[in-house]
């Protein structure tokens, strides 16, 4: 999910209300008595807006636009897409876990942008997809119906050991993430390496600058 801000009409309104109050009290016919009519149209816009009618904040489903070429690869992303909707519905007023889930939504949601740019990435996220995933939203369900029985030892345990596992699934998805970028990131690495051999070669660098200079400077 992600944050939306909806702003209110009503400033629009106090600014008309501005302006008609203007042409109320000032002799609009005159230049500088309009162009104070525009000001206090103005001010009664930001003032509003700022103080009196801020809007909301709403959160909107993130969906990402499916069409990689593949059926297959379309179809693990809807249903990884709609797995981690049902997971973020899972949140449940704690605070650990409910920042853990988001950090699971938040890779989730990259995760699977990651395949949708590059579908031959899918095969590097089956687990993940077929397992990490369901298992996870399986684990926040039994904890939600856990959660409404009262007292008992096995219930307690089974709350705890959830409560405390969500950390390192949320991490396990993040390295997933990270995983799948794993091969671009040694080529960068790669790439600087070899620029780095060529221009210090070629004398690109500070040292090997002044060298060339302290050579030409004794023939």
């Amino acid at each position: 999910m992600v944050k939306k801000h909806i702003r209110s009409a009503l400033p629009i309104y106090c600014a008309a209300a501005g302006f008609v109050l203007g042409a109320l009290l000032l002799p609009l016919y005159t230049i500088g008595a309009f162009i104070l009519a525009i000001v206090l149209c103005i001010a009664a816009y930001i003032l509003s807006e700022k103080f009196l009618f801020k809007g909301r904040d709403i959160e909107v489903e993130e969906k990402i636009v499916v069409n990689t070429g593949s059926a297959e690869v379309d179809r693990q992303i809807e249903e990884g897409q709609a797995q981690l909707k049902d997971l973020i519905g899972l949140k449940t007023g704690d605070e650990t876990i409910d920042s853990a889930i988001d950090r699971m939504y938040a890779g989730g949601m990259k995760i699977f942008e990651a395949v949708a740019q590059k579908p031959e990435k899918a095969s590097q996220v089956r687990k993940f997809m077929n397992y990490y995933l369901p298992t996870t939203t399986k684990l926040m369900t039994h904890y939600r119906t856990l959660s409404s029985v009262s007292g008992g030892e096995h219930v307690e345990k089974a709350l705890t050991d959830v409560r405390s596992s969500m950390g390192m699934i949320a991490d396990a998805f993040e390295k997933q993430l990270d995983n799948l970028y794993r091969l671009e990131a040694m080529d960068v690495s790669s790439d600087i390496d070899v620029m780095e051999s060529m221009i210090s070669a070629d004398g690109l660098t500070d040292d090997g600058i002044r060298k060339i200079m302290k050579e030409d400077n004794q023939q």
